[in-house]
């Protein structure tokens, strides 16, 4: 942003601009003065010629001034050369300097760049005592400056000014004893008086007060006030030479003579020892608020900063850290009485009422030594008790400092970051306070202002004088065109008039645009002039054809009405009026072809289009919409869940006052009718908007049925385009909503027939049903649904699978913030079943019995309640395992006694289920009010008298009668406690320990040496019926969990039984795996050695099989196969139990290629001479192989 505001500041941004402003303003102005006529040109060219001197001027200064500032620098680099007697180290003293100022000049990053780099360049005087690091921190700073200095300054001291000239400052560092010694200070004020006469914008851009930190902590109070009170007074001497008041940037240098300095900040690499360390002042921070007070929270925030940073490297030392590195950060704390002793001169006022800027306190080091420095607060002890020191202060200055590091800390930043950005500070900065003047910049953007008002009123003034010219042009030409009447009827009129009063609402919503503002603006008064005149075109052009054309609609429905009514000889019509009736409907049956048209065309150009009632949808599709009460039940659970069906049905409740066709009427009426119907429903509501707009100003209703009525008075003669009644028909509604639409005649005869017509056709619902659906729709906009997702957190959901969620309303949250208190407000007042005024007019409303109303309400909440968490559990599963280390890792977390999936998803059904169990009652205490209840305080009824005998004869029903909670008993025993004196009291923690055991055992099988063996030994214990992990978890969910309750126990049994299972199927593989390897070595081998090569098995084989070698492998006692069906086999041949020993046949061919394959097509090759008994027992037993696996 500096940079920014820099650019748009500097010489060449400004000059280009307003030469061209200029040339712009002669362009425009010159040919309209009488003695420039003619003369544009010309004129324009004296313009240029003027700003090409400006900028020549402008150069020459800056070519003069830079030589001045080098014969500058160069005589005070004579000056101070004079005391050395080497002539030969004068000279290269000054070729260096002129080298040192030519490379900086050929440096285009250098300020401005070119020849007068020094000129654009910033300036420093970096000053402090001697001995302070004044020139090592310039050396080791990294700012890429060449030193204009001899060789002898930099180990024995400045003497007089070394100069550094860097791409973006020049630095001058000038000795100490400057600020000692008087003869010296004079010196170089007097060139700091030349040098403001050379640059004379700003002389110095800043000052860095160089003060070494140990000899600031050494010294006593009274020695750091005479040395703040002597560096303020020659600082002050400077700021008079110069006649500014540059802001001051304190350097506290060798930090690293505190103890623990090293460690601390020995890992820091490049980037991190380049950061400043230190604080900032604002402008005005220090006047504002006391010295200490600033000094202490800058330190405070500076010593959490290194504490942290100190914490991180004790933490990456470990043992090697010390004492010195964790009291290290001790040190800034300690700092603040110091700093404020020797800052307060800083902070008091000179005698001309200002105080010097310090703009900041910053923490260097150039290089490192091993001398180290006391803490301050030991030091601080030290003087309290009067302790002396074990070494004396002058010989800790005599001991030689050994350099151990020449690396610099926290100076490049300090420079970059802090001291240059502010280069531009002493601009606004003046000797006697903060200079306000702007000088011929202000003067020149008045000018500019002045003349741009004067423009913008020209321009305000011919622009609103063009757009009454317009609107004056349109109404006269449609006034006095041939064919007027026609295009009023077809909108025109309507819509140039609607234009503009949308025109002057955008302007007032968004504001006037600028060419019509200037305080010429009038939109205003022509507005309430075009909305009077628009209001009388609607009115005549739109709302009287509708209101006429919804009265013939009406009349055509009361026909009708009369020919479906019994009473005007339906059904049964006398000989002489048989013509009238036929012609009746006829009529009839003309306004029902066209609504049937209408529907089945899908086009809204019927009022019967516009959704009105729940009863309506249901009525349109009687035959197909019908069925069981499930069904219905269901289809509302689905309907609630979707957000667009509930949305529908909102507004089809919204619009309706409970009303649906009669049962009687559902026979007689087909969808054509049913069309007709809601037609003229909708047409009598419409009119009776309109001819009284603001008794219900339902604005919704209107935004939908108008553009129907407007479009159908459109005709052949006189059509009406679509984008005329889209445009209008908002202005309609803004103007119902705001109560200023027009009002038409009404005939009250016309209403009253129409409205005793639709009651014959329908009928009104209960207030139940209507609270019922509201509360459902309202509860879906306001609370999200939940899921599996909300039910059981993570890691525990990955497990478990589903796919249903329950509606908010349907919760225990939802009952107790939401239904609960809606059924207060509902019972705790008369409870009125509102009537429809469309048909009922303004009356008409029944009280509702509260008793019968809580109790319907309560039932129907209940039993969709049941059913919405009953599907949720029946679609949740849990997942298979893979393999026998992830049914390990999986029991693990199914087993968890706090993180069960299981668990937790069971628990929060029966959370959720058993908020309506009666809480338990208490003896009623003498002389204490009675509580009674809920639904007595909002009902009121133990209030007074009258409330308590109303009570006796219809008592309110009991909300808590535990009718839910009994539902969902399967889950709620799972947690009652049965054994309150052991660990595992409920169902659930005995299952959990059950399951535990199976995942211990799971675990071994996994790390012993032979898991097949370990896996078929788990599988034979089970099976023969042993006592086995499997056995006994198993018998404990058979046992335990209720079967008596349908599908709510189906669901559980699956819960519990699906981890069983899936371990149980990870057992089969490694313990087929174990036999297959048996079979191979004990039956396969033996068998391929003895007898695979001898008839009969080989079929072609000379060499016979003896009875002695069959035997060995068949003899029932010692024979191989016996012997190993018995010690390998053995139980799981004979006992496949459901569910956990079962698996398909086909799995058995693949786990003994070398064994059963090879042997069956050994006996294959002969078909001559088969051993039908032998192979026969053989196939039988290697079968067997393939039932466990």
């Amino acid at each position: 942003m500096k940079t920014l505001l820099r650019l748009l500041k500097s010489f060449w941004f400004l000059v280009p601009i307003l030469w061209l402003i200029s040339l712009a303003v002669c362009w425009f102005f010159a040919p309209r003065i009488s003695w420039l006529q003619g003369y544009t040109l010309e004129a324009m060219a004296i313009i240029s010629a003027f700003y090409l001197l400006l900028i020549v001027l402008r150069q020459y200064r800056r070519i003069r001034t830079e030589h001045n500032l080098e014969n500058l620098v160069q005589i005070e680099v004579d000056r101070s050369l004079k005391s050395t007697g080497e002539f030969r180290d004068q000279q290269v003293l000054r070729d260096r300097l002129k080298h040192a100022i030519a490379m900086l000049r050929t440096d285009r990053s250098a300020g401005g760049g070119g020849s007068s780099a020094l000129y654009d360049l910033p300036w420093y005087l970096v000053i402090g005592m001697s001995a302070a690091g004044k020139t090592s921190l310039l050396t080791r700073s990294g700012l890429s400056a060449s030193i204009a200095s001899s060789a002898n300054d930099t180990e024995s001291g400045t003497q007089h000014c070394d100069w550094y000239f860097s791409p973006e400052a020049v630095m001058i560092d000038t000795a100490g004893r400057y600020l000692r010694d008087d003869q010296s200070a004079s010196e170089f004020a007097a060139f700091l008086r030349m040098l403001k006469k050379q640059r004379s914008k700003a002389a110095v851009n800043g000052l860095v007060l160089v003060v070494s930190l140990p000899e600031l902590l050494a010294a006593s109070a009274a020695e750091r006030n005479e040395m703040g009170a002597r560096l303020v007074t020659r600082i002050e001497e400077y700021t008079d030479c110069l006649d500014a008041n540059p802001p001051i940037y304190l350097m506290l240098t060798k930090t690293d003579q505190l103890p623990g300095f090293n460690q601390a900040f020995d890992g820091m690499d490049l980037h991190e020892r380049q950061q400043p360390l230190g604080m900032t002042f604002g402008l005005t921070e220090i006047t504002t608020e006391s010295l200490r007070s600033v000094l202490d929270r800058k330190l405070a925030n500076l010593q959490a900063h290194v504490s942290r940073h100190v914490d991180a490297q004790m933490i990456a030392l470990g043992a090697d850290a010390n004492s010195a590195l964790l009291n290290f950060p001790n040190y800034f704390a300690e700092l603040s009485a110091i700093l404020e002793q020797f800052l307060q001169h800083f902070a008091r006022s000179n005698v001309n009422g200002t105080q010097l800027l310090l703009r900041g306190l910053y923490f260097t080091s150039a290089l490192q030594t091993d001398k180290q420095l006391t803490p301050v607060y030991e030091d601080e002890l030290s003087e309290s008790f009067v302790l002396r020191p074990a070494t004396a202060p002058d010989a800790l200055e005599e001991d030689e400092q050994r350099k151990i590091s020449d690396r610099s800390y926290f100076i490049t930043d300090t420079f970059r970051r802090v001291i240059f950005p502010d280069r531009d500070l002493t601009l606004y900065q003046s000797r006697h306070g903060r200079d306000k003047s702007l000088g011929p910049i202000v003067i020149a953007l008045a000018l500019f202002a002045g003349l741009a008002f004067i423009g913008w009123q020209a321009l305000s003034f011919q622009k609103n004088r063009e757009w009454l010219a317009a609107i004056s042009q349109q109404l006269t030409e449609l006034e006095q065109s041939p064919d007027r009447a026609q295009r009023l009827a077809s909108g025109q009129g309507l819509e140039l008039l609607r234009n503009q009063l949308a025109a002057i609402e955008k302007y007032r919503t968004k504001g006037v645009p600028l060419q019509l503002s200037g305080g010429l603006y009038r939109g205003d008064d022509i507005y309430f002039a075009t909305q009077t005149a628009y209001l009388q075109q609607l009115r005549t052009q739109a709302l009287e054809p509708i209101t006429l054309k919804l009265q013939l609609q009406m009349r055509e429905f009361n026909e009708f009405a009369k020919t479906m009514d019994p009473q005007y000889g339906f059904g049964a019509t006398p000989a002489g009026s048989e013509t009238k009736t036929g012609k009746v409907r006829a009529q009839g049956q003309k306004l029902l072809d066209r609504g049937a048209r209408n529907v089945a065309a899908g086009r809204p150009t019927s009022l019967s289009s516009i959704p009105r009632s729940t009863g309506e949808v249901a009525n349109r599709l009687t035959g197909a919409a019908r069925g069981t009460a499930s069904q219905t039940r269901s289809e509302a659970i689905a309907a609630l869940r979707n957000p667009a069906t509930a949305n529908d049905a909102a507004e089809l409740s919204a619009t309706t006052g409970g009303l649906s066709l009669s049962e009687e009427m559902l026979g007689r009426l087909d969808e054509r009718q049913v069309a007709s119907i809601i037609e003229s429903y909708n047409a009598l509501k419409l009119y009776l908007i309109l001819t009284q707009p603001t008794t219900h100003p339902e604005t919704e209703f209107v935004n939908a049925a108008l553009p129907v009525a407007w479009a159908g008075i459109s005709s052949e003669t006189n059509p009406i385009s679509d984008d005329v009644i889209e445009d209008n028909s908002p202005v309609y509604v803004q103007l119902l909503k705001n109560g200023d639409a027009p009002a038409m005649p009404r005939n009250e005869q016309l209403i009253d027939e129409t409205r005793k017509s639709l009651k014959f056709f329908m009928i009104s619902s209960s207030l139940v049903d209507r609270e019922y659906l509201r509360l459902q729709l309202e509860s879906s906009r306001q609370f999200p649904a939940i899921g599996l997702n909300d039910l059981v957190p993570m890691p525990g959901r990955q497990l478990l699978y589903g796919s249903e969620a329950v509606p908010a309303i349907f919760t225990r949250q939802g009952w107790e913030e939401f239904v609960k208190p809606e059924l207060i407000k509902l019972v705790s007042g008369n409870l009125r079943n509102e009537s429809d005024w469309v048909l009922d007019g303004e009356g008409g409303d029944s009280v509702v019995q509260k008793a019968n109303f809580v109790r319907e309400f309560m039932a129907r909440y209940k039993r969709d309640y049941t059913q919405v968490w009953y599907t949720m559990i029946d679609s949740v599963g849990v997942r298979r395992f893979s393999d026998m280390a992830n049914a390990t890792q999986q029991l693990s977390l199914l087993s968890d006694v706090r993180n069960s999936p299981v668990k937790l998803l069971l628990s929060a059904v029966n959370d959720n289920t058993q908020w309506d169990v009666p809480a338990p009652r208490e003896a009623q205490q003498t002389g204490v009010k009675r509580d009674d209840g809920f639904w007595g305080k909002v009902s009121g009824i133990f209030d007074n008298k009258e409330a308590a005998a109303s009570v006796l004869i219809s008592p309110l029903p009991a909300v808590d009668d535990g009718s839910l909670a009994k539902r969902f008993e399967p889950v709620s025993r799972v947690f009652a406690a049965q054994n309150a004196e052991g660990a595992d009291s409920t169902i659930m923690d005995r299952y959990l320990a059950a399951l535990r055991k199976l995942k211990v055992r799971m675990n071994n099988i996994q790390r012993s040496q032979d898991v097949g063996k370990s896996s078929k030994q788990l599988i034979s214990e089970t099976l023969e019926g042993q006592p086995s992990e499997v056995t006994n978890v198993r018998n404990y969910v058979e046992t335990t969990v209720d079967t008596s309750q349908g599908g709510l126990s189906t669901s559980l049994q699956s819960l519990f039984s699906l981890p069983i299972q899936f371990a149980w199927e990870t057992l089969r593989d490694p313990a087929g795996e174990q036999i297959a390897k048996a079979w191979a070595k004990q039956v396969a081998k033996p068998w391929e050695q003895v007898m695979a090569h001898r008839y009969p098995i080989a079929a072609y084989s000379r060499n016979e099989a003896s009875v002695k070698d069959l035997q060995r492998f068949v003899d029932p006692e010692s024979g191989l196969l016996p012997n190993f069906k018995r010690n390998e086999i053995g139980q799981p041949v004979r006992w496949r139990r459901p569910g956990y020993g079962q698996r398909s046949q086909g799995c058995a061919a693949g786990q003994s290629e070398n064994g059963q394959q090879h042997r069956q097509g050994q006996f294959a090759g002969r078909g001559h001479r088969q051993p039908l008994g032998s192979q026969q027992w053989f196939r039988d037993h290697a079968g067997a192989v393939g039932l466990l696996h």
